[in-house]
């Protein structure tokens, strides 16, 4: 069975160690047995060990042991690797793809969804100038879904300011929320405005989101809805005549 089998990993991984020079691969194959089978300390302690030998991690490993720990349900064990790369002691630096793993596990719907925890990642980001439209896109889309549209907004304003490109995907979760809310069609139409502004063109799925939002909120909305797809052919159809502003 699979404890059997672990007891052999074990066996071979110890042999290794006591004969032989394990590699990173090797302690990555052990430390996710240990994971898959629920004992988390044995895969932090097989981390450790990694370490002390000298095995550094790079940030590619580093990513991957993140990622490990996450999907294992483990994530204190993946904020204890994020920190050892922020100090920089025998790890690499974190890269953007480490704070947008983290970010998209905690705006997941579900136990593990924890917004202000995410907020706590983004500020590290931040600091260590990291920022990625990949990182903040998670957050974004999270708040927007829960109707915290002016915490999004505001996310969306902070990249701006830090020159950090947005896209379609981003908008596409705020417009949604809009046109769900009774009352909001000058917001839907601010974000429609900012999105020309950064030259950011709707795509389908834009089309659909905004469709889907206000059909479920009846037949009382069609004229929004038609309003809202007015202003978008008035405010792309230049820069698609031009054959200009694609899509990001």
């Amino acid at each position: 069975g699979p404890r059997a089998a672990l007891g052999r990993l074990e066996r071979v991984f110890a042999h290794m160690c006591e004969h032989g020079d394990p590699q990173r691969t090797h302690y990555s194959m052990v430390m996710s047995a240990y994971l898959e089978a629920g004992l988390h300390e044995s895969a932090m302690e097989t981390y450790k060990t990694m370490i002390d030998d000298d095995h550094k991690p790079d940030t590619t490993a580093c990513n991957l042991l993140i990622r490990t720990f996450l999907e294992q349900g483990y994530q204190e064990g993946a904020f204890t690797v994020l920190r050892a790369m922020e100090k920089n002691k025998s790890h690499p630096d974190p890269d953007s793809y480490t704070y947008h793993t983290l970010v998209a596990h905690l705006t997941k719907e579900g136990d593990t969804q924890d917004l202000d925890e995410a907020y706590r990642v983004i500020e590290r980001m931040e600091k260590k100038r990291k920022e990625s439209v990949y990182a903040y896109g998670p957050l974004i889309k999270a708040l927007a879904e829960k109707g915290e549209t002016e915490q999004a907004e505001g996310l969306i304003r902070t990249m701006n300011s830090r020159g950090i490109p947005t896209n379609v995907v981003v908008y596409n979760a705020l417009l949604g929320a809009h046109a769900a809310r009774v009352g909001a069609e000058k917001d839907l139409a601010m974000v429609l405005h900012d999105m020309a502004e950064n030259k950011v063109r709707p795509n389908p799925q834009t089309e659909m989101t905004v469709l889907r939002a206000y059909k479920e909120r009846g037949a009382d909305a069609a004229p929004h809805a038609v309003e809202t797809f007015d202003q978008m052919v008035e405010l792309f159809a230049t820069d698609e005549e031009e054959g200009g502003g694609g899509e990001k």
